[in-house]
């Protein structure tokens, strides 16, 4: 799998090179929640299986005059936690980070087991291409860009405002 032809970009198609925001605000429930759609190309000239994405520890935790919180492992840990808690008891909290391929309509928690390593990597669903051919899951045909929804859900436990998340998110 040719990875370094996959490429981030946000919904203006404009490359992700730098740390990208995602914001939260309050839903009509009271939780914190914020979503971004980001788009995924492959640039290369091979389709692309068994593609998928997970999260990672953060290798970048902001400018010197804006630090993060926290250490990346404590955040990318406890967004696990979250997500994991509030796929086995959503009465008790919830959180974590939640991915869509189909535009917000059916979500996933990224949890300990499922988006949290490359070898449990949330994998991009069967879907049809512009020609109305299905496509397998995991494929992502050359030159074909998908979006993805990625919402961050802070649970009611997290002092509101005062926490900033670093992750890396990683498709491959």
């Amino acid at each position: 799998m040719a990875t370094d032809d996959i490429v981030f970009s946000d919904k203006n198609d404009d490359i992700t090179y730098d740390p990208y925001v995602i914001a939260t605000a309050e839903d009509s429930s009271g939780i914190l929640v914020g979503g971004a759609p980001i788009r995924i190309t492959n640039f290369g000239e091979d389709d692309l299986s068994n593609v998928g994405i997970y999260l990672a520890s953060a290798s970048n935790v902001g400018d010197v005059d804006n630090p993060a919180h926290k250490t990346p492992g404590r955040d990318y840990q406890d967004l696990l936690t979250w997500g994991t808690t509030t796929v086995l008891d959503p009465s008790v909290t919830s959180g974590g980070v939640k991915i869509s391929f189909d535009e917000g309509t059916n979500y996933t928690y990224i949890t300990r087991s499922a988006g949290s390593t490359y070898t449990n990597r949330i994998i991009i669903p069967e879907r049809l291409d512009s020609e109305g051919n299905t496509l397998l899951a995991g494929t992502l045909k050359d030159g074909e860009t998908i979006q993805v929804e990625v919402d961050i859900e802070v649970p009611d436990s997290e002092p509101t405002g005062t926490r900033r998340l670093f992750i890396n998110m990683v498709a491959e």
